[in-house]
């Protein structure tokens, strides 16, 4: 047994057990890593120890919030059925504007205020700031300054409702779940649409908007510590991806 984040090196007890004066025998040999985990809970609100008891028994309940523009409002009509339902929500997240609604969620907002936030993160005059289209149509500018003010310089770990979101790592091919570390970071990079907004660099690599891989991010939910049940909201329509539109392959202005 050891933690995560030290050295790979035997300890002093591998090291006796595994030595080489010790004759091997076939005694079964296991791993475990040990990670960090934590749970915000406030003094006053009985609810907060209510989640507490509900995620280290296994029982808590996640809601996952899946990508679709500017159908996100549905997200927030969701977030409060559940409310009068007398649903608790122990643990969200989400992808692209499911990412944003998760994000005010775990913020402990209430559904005015949900309603009041969500234009400021998903409005045409934000997200379509026109430059050069060398890398993408708009700038991305005003949507990163926006993020940056509504995230205040927090941590996911920050948050009061346990929270992730999900990106595309568009260098390596591969899905990134953005869970710890800067909560900026995790929006921006989930929310950039392809061609629209640019990526974001982390690490050498670029991420963009995690819908290309895994737009609900169900099964995330479902491996994470604590959960009992999840729900899932997909705002994607039953559509047929073909055309009967006339084009060739390449287009006049």
């Amino acid at each position: 047994m050891a933690r995560a984040g030290d050295r790979a090196g035997l300890g002093a007890i591998e090291q006796e057990l595994l030595g080489p004066e010790v004759p091997a025998g076939d005694a079964r040999q296991e791993l475990v890593l040990v990670h960090p985990a934590h749970y915000h809970v406030a003094e006053a609100p009985s609810s907060h120890y209510r989640r507490l008891a509900r995620l280290v028994t296994g029982r808590g309940v996640g809601v996952v919030f899946g990508g679709g523009g500017a159908r996100g409002a549905a997200h927030l009509g969701v977030l409060r059925a559940l409310e009068e339902a007398g649903v608790p929500v122990d643990a969200v997240g989400g992808t692209s504007i499911g990412a944003v609604a998760a994000f005010m969620c775990a913020m402990g907002w209430d559904h005015d205020r949900h309603m009041a936030k969500l234009p400021l993160f998903f409005s045409t005059r934000l997200i379509i700031q026109p430059t050069v289209p060398l890398v993408s149509l708009s700038s991305g500018r005003r949507l990163q300054r926006r993020i940056v003010e509504e995230t205040d310089g927090r941590s996911v770990e920050d948050l009061w409702i346990r929270y992730f979101s999900v990106s595309t790592n568009l260098s390596q091919a591969t899905q990134v779940v953005h869970d710890r570390a800067g909560l900026a970071l995790a929006l921006r990079a989930s929310v950039s649409l392809p061609g629209i907004l640019p990526p974001v660099p982390a690490d050498g690599d670029l991420l963009v908007d995690g819908g290309l891989l895994n737009n609900l991010p169900i099964d995330v939910m479902q491996t994470a510590p604590g959960g009992g049940r999840a729900v899932a909201v997909d705002l994607r329509r039953q559509t047929e991806l073909t055309t009967r539109a006339r084009l060739g392959p390449a287009l006049s202005g």
